[in-house]
């Protein structure tokens, strides 16, 4: 009893800590970290939006339109900002928290593990690019809801969980991943596992999916077929098996592999169909890394992995139901794999605690390029797209696009514009440089001048501003 005792405040006093780091964390992070690039393409695009323009019309994206009005609501009725808007992605990963911590306490009835769950999930998200903007967390969010409503198989929960996939879907493609678990959460019986009588709970399912998307065409006012023909990503140069193996088996990804064997041996053992289920989520929810290994794209099956994690915690080390010799590796080997990511989420805060400088100094950079850049201006901002978003400028041809692709002997680019046309080119150097920067310049010397070169602090990087000859 004084053991449990003293567990229980332990597990009390972890929490507690980890929660006070948290509010630690975010708070610094909202205020004082900069927007990234990613975060760059995405506000650039919501601007224009809010301009009048219209997605996949008039800007050509590659992501399905929620984020962008997520936080154009934001900024109609809040006034926008930096500050706000990453308020506002705080928002929602503290709401995939809290659905996931629901989802565990329908599965394992205790509120501890549903607290534990939803802390952790936070605490991970720093790990995994959390403070970076990235759509993954809007993804999580409905896919989330859209399995909690199949926990509890009624009629309304299905529609309902259909109106998530798709605003799942709305969030990025890879909304779609979800599918085949919530499909056999559907149709199939969980005490027998056999195709049982859902066919009116798969209709109605397909018909909240249907319904949800005949509404976001219509109050977006989207042209699908322009839609849908932008939907096909870009920069996957990378691609391939081999990719998703070396994303896999690093210092982020150890964990999420050790929780997935120990499933498989649990369920050779004992069937358990949402142990099947949320093995299911979480491998399908791997796939992203086929293309790129960034750390956010683990963030799509960290729920699951975590799922997967206290099953195999309560049944592998708990219950007794394997060899002292057994448990013993495994909980040493998941143990050491949790490490990797535990270290980043404690690493990653105490580094961008220090970002204050990095924020002023962009600011101050941004304010710079304004005096010979006007706001709303044309100009191809080249290896650094955060500054689309401080400097307000108009990508040529409205295009998000995060790189000039370009390739020896051939200056051409996928995006349908012409280098004479475009009034101010902003060339980065210092930070994603890419291959080929010597042929673009001289490529770019014949249609623009330099006009000014600004350093920054750290002396390494600096900003060219080139205006039409």
């Amino acid at each position: 009893m004084v053991h449990k005792r003293n567990l229980r405040r332990l597990f009390i006093v972890t929490l507690a800590l980890v929660t006070v780091f948290l509010a630690f964390s975010w708070i610094r992070i909202i205020f004082l970290f900069p927007i990234n690039p990613d975060g760059g393409d995405y506000l650039s695009t919501m601007e224009r939006i809010s301009d009048g323009l219209r997605p996949y019309v008039d800007i050509k994206v590659h992501y399905p339109p929620a984020i962008y009005f997520y936080f154009l609501f934001f900024k109609k009725f809040f006034g926008g900002g930096d500050v706000l808007y990453k308020f506002a992605l705080f928002i929602v990963e503290m709401a995939s928290a809290l659905m996931l911590s629901l989802i565990a306490k329908r599965l394992f009835k205790s509120m501890a593990v549903s607290v534990f769950c939803g802390i952790v999930f936070l605490f991970f998200y720093l790990a995994y690019d959390g403070p970076w903007f990235v759509i993954e967390p809007f993804v999580n969010f409905f896919t989330l809801s859209a399995v909690f409503l199949l926990l509890n198989p009624t009629m309304a929960g299905a529609f309902a969980s259909g109106v998530c996939l798709l605003l799942a879907v709305m969030s990025k493609q890879y909304g779609f991943l979800a599918l085949p678990a919530l499909s056999a959460m559907l149709f199939i019986k969980q005490e027998t596992f056999e195709i049982r009588g859902g066919l009116l709970r798969g209709l109605l399912f397909i018909a909240g999916f249907l319904s949800a998307a005949l509404l976001v065409v219509h109050f977006l006012n989207l042209d699908v077929r322009s839609f849908v023909s932008q939907l096909s990503g870009q920069g996957y140069v990378k691609a391939g098996l081999l990719n998703m193996l070396s994303g896999i088996f690093s210092v982020r990804g150890l964990w999420i592999i050790g929780v997935l064997i120990l499933s498989a041996v649990m369920l050779m053992k004992t069937f358990d169909f949402y142990l099947l289920i949320f093995s299911f989520l979480c491998l399908f929810h791997i796939v992203p890394l086929y293309f790129r290994t960034y750390a956010h794209y683990f963030q799509l099956c960290l729920p699951y992995a975590l799922i997967l994690l206290v099953y195999t915690a309560k049944q592998f080390f708990f219950n007794g139901q394997f060899q002292d010799k057994l448990r013993k590796v495994a909980a040493a080997f998941l143990i050491l794999a949790l490490m990797g990511p535990v270290s980043v989420a404690i690493y990653v805060p105490l580094v961008y605690a220090l970002s204050v400088k990095d924020k002023k100094e962009t600011l101050l950079i941004a304010k710079k390029i304004n005096t010979i850049v006007p706001q709303r201006s044309p100009a191809l901002v080249v290896n650094a797209p955060e500054f689309n978003y401080y400097c307000n400028l108009y990508p040529p041809n409205m295009q998000e696009g995060y790189h000039v692709t370009y390739k020896s002997g051939d200056f051409g680019n996928p995006f349908n514009y012409k280098m004479e046309d475009i009034p101010y080119v902003l060339w980065f150097n210092g930070n994603m440089i890419q291959l080929g920067d010597a042929e673009f310049t001289n490529y770019l010397m014949l249609t623009h001048k330099k006009t000014m070169v600004l350093t920054f602090n750290d002396g390494k990087r600096t900003v060219e501003i080139w205006g039409k000859k």
